[in-house]
Parts: structure tokens; sequence; C-alpha cells
């Protein structure tokens, strides 16, 4: 996990993605509940297609994941 920018960057693969959330699974072991923000780059289409490829992402979110963190920006790592 990466802070910039007041925001923080977590890299790993979506392995659930339902309504407006998706959970990305780090590379660490860690597991991150996201909301997709309205307007973001991704649908939750583009999530769930990049679950199911199984491709990595990297998550630039603002807030606290045990606390209901906003993802802002998700991109093919």
């Amino acid at each position: 996990m990466l802070r910039r920018n007041g925001r923080l960057t977590a890299k790993g693969l979506v392995v659930l993605a339902q309504e407006d959330r998706f959970r990305l699974q780090t590379d660490d072991g860690r597991s991150i509940l996201l909301t997709l923000k309205p307007g973001t780059n991704v649908s939750m289409e583009d999530i769930e297609s990049l679950a199911n490829a199984g491709e990595t992402v990297i998550a630039e979110y603002e807030g606290e994941p045990e606390a209901g963190a906003v993802a802002l920006k998700v991109r093919r790592a």
C-alpha cells in the first residue's frame, strides 16, 4: 500500500465484484473492500471482466478499507 497525494494505492486481484463494490486481494494477503465511485474511469462491468480474467489491477482509493474505502481509479497493473 502506497500513499500518494492523499490517496492510497493497492495492487492485487479482484476476487469479488457485486453491485457497486469489489474486493481486492493484495499481494501481501490483505483483503480490501472498495466501493466504486460514480464517474470513475471504469465501470462495474469492467471490474467484473478483470475479475473473470484474473488480471492484477492497481486501485487508487480514499478512506480506510475497514470503514468504507472509495475507489477513485482502477487500472491494469
